[in-house]
């Protein structure tokens, strides 16, 4: 039998996260930055670890892994449910990522040392 391997769900909206009723969360987002990039946003795209062999720290640095690879400048920012953390895309984001993702070393092959 081989390894478990984990499967990843992706689901894209193209409307805000919340309504205009639910638009209090975002105003009770304590940055300044946070809020004006809460009240941007017009669609989301959510990322999940459905279901694998990974705890829950490897799971995030999983998905921290692969959000760096599909980060761009029309993403307004990270939102984590579980936290009840958004993070805006103002040089945060990346770093947040890059700092979780690094916890999975076995995904960073190292440099080619080949000449």
């Amino acid at each position: 039998m081989g390894a478990r391997k984990p499967v990843l769900s992706f689901m894209f909206y193209t409307k805000p996260y919340m309504d205009e009723k639910s638009s209090d969360f975002g105003k009770a987002m304590p940055l300044p930055n946070q809020r004006a990039a809460w009240k941007e946003h017009s669609a989301w795209m959510a990322v999940n670890y459905a279901k694998g062999p990974a705890d829950l720290d490897t799971q995030a640095a999983i998905l921290s892994k692969l959000c760096i690879e599909i980060l761009g400048g029309n993403c307004t920012g990270a939102y984590v449910p579980s936290e009840q953390l958004f993070i805006p895309n103002d040089g945060s984001l990346l770093a947040a990522l890059e700092q979780n993702a690094s916890l999975l070393s076995y995904l960073n092959p190292p440099p080619n040392s080949s000449k």
